[in-house]
């Protein structure tokens, strides 16, 4: 069992024998014992934005035993096995792209002990969108826009004519022709992490 919080704790065991004289067949029999966890790692994290993750220590220690104070921490973000940062509260974390990492935590008292905390940290991606135009395009017709992406939540697009507008699917009208004939189309997550595309009409 792994203890998330130091302190003191009454742990009961119990379990079942077989009964000599039945019935019935089997007897209970139980113990309990109070096992203290002097050190204790633990930690929270918020995704701040997209792949930008704060981490917050929350270890603790048996304050009225000598030699229990955490003085040292180890950050291990991406679980590689590799100390990232030390330090009580490491600040802010970039990764650099999406996907599942296994962040742990390590810290050491002053008697040597250590203890250790793991979480998965969950990072977003969202896919490059994929655009679908009518094509030709003439000025006063409204044409049909199209995109789609891998996770998004939202599509939010870009005219040339300075026009601005968010979903997967609209019809647009060019009301003049514009200097350029780029359209961009930015796929956001749930995690605000995104992903840009261009075409031409």
């Amino acid at each position: 069992m792994l203890f998330r919080s130091a302190g003191c704790y009454n742990v009961v065991v119990t379990t079942s024998a077989p009964n000599l004289t039945p019935p019935p067949a089997s007897c209970p029999i139980g113990d309990d014992v109070e096992v203290c966890v002097p050190l204790a790692a633990d930690f929270s994290f918020d995704i701040i934005q997209c792949n930008e993750v704060e981490f917050t220590d929350n270890s603790s220690y048996i304050a009225t035993s000598p030699g229990h104070e955490i003085i040292n921490w180890e950050w291990d973000f991406d679980g590689d096995g590799v100390v990232d940062a030390t330090g009580q509260n490491p600040g802010n974390h970039t990764y650099p792209g999406g996907g599942a990492y296994t962040v742990t935590l390590t810290v050491t008292s002053q008697n040597g002990c250590q203890a250790t905390a793991t979480a998965i940290v969950n990072i977003g991606s969202v896919g490059a969108p994929t655009i679908i135009l009518d094509s030709p395009v003439c000025v006063g017709i409204p044409y049909m826009h199209t995109a789609s992406a891998t996770n998004a939540v939202n599509l939010i697009w870009s005219f040339p004519d300075e026009s601005a507008f968010e979903g997967s699917s609209f019809q647009h009208t060019f009301t003049s022709i514009p200097a350029t004939n780029t359209v961009t189309v930015t796929a956001v997550d749930s995690q605000g992490c995104r992903s840009e595309e261009h075409t031409s009409e």
